[in-house]
């Protein structure tokens, strides 16, 4: 790894803002990423320095899902990720509704993915609908990034633990 390349590394992972993103760039940093689902996209900032992050890395993915509001949210129209996704050679799958209503379609049109970023913590994912389909969205080696209510801080959590049914929040482990 060059100078360059070690610098970019760093300041991504160590002072890049805003700075809860980077649990997610150090969860990604040397894994291979093939497909995405992102709950709750907002403006689509954090999906762009993902999609960035991840084109260093050479692992640029090959299908991103979004479960957002989109329009009705105010945040990203259901349009312009479509168009962002096509021009990077990326297939979008944009599920407009809540985590309840498109994780089912989730589930059974891509299965598996490689990365999981949930706009909601452990208490937020309780609802049956969700946790019934969360087993079929991981797989041993899926990232899992979700959100800490209090805080708002990105924290990484075992997939294993999101199956059983026994991740914490950061707070919650502490304790």
């Amino acid at each position: 790894m060059g100078l360059a390349d070690w610098w970019y590394v760093f300041q991504t992972t160590r002072l890049s803002k805003p700075a809860e993103d980077r649990v997610l760039f150090r969860a990604t940093a040397n894994r291979k990423i093939q497909s995405v689902l992102e709950t709750g996209l907002g403006d689509g900032t954090r999906c762009d320095r993902l999609l960035q992050w991840l084109q260093h890395h050479d692992s640029v993915p090959t299908r991103y899902a979004a479960i957002d509001q989109f329009e009705a949210g105010g945040g990203l129209s259901l349009k312009q990720f479509h168009a962002k996704m096509t021009g990077m050679g990326i297939k979008p799958m944009p599920v407009p509704g809540t985590l309840a209503t498109g994780l089912p379609r989730v589930a059974h049109t891509i299965g598996a993915v490689d990365l999981v970023i949930l706009d909601q913590d452990h208490e937020g994912l309780s609802d049956p609908s969700i946790l019934n389909f969360l087993p079929r969205i991981v797989h041993a080696e899926t990232v899992v990034i979700a959100t800490d209510a209090e805080t708002g801080a990105l924290y990484s959590v075992d997939a294993s633990e999101l199956i059983d049914g026994t991740a914490s929040s950061p707070a919650q482990a502490a304790a």
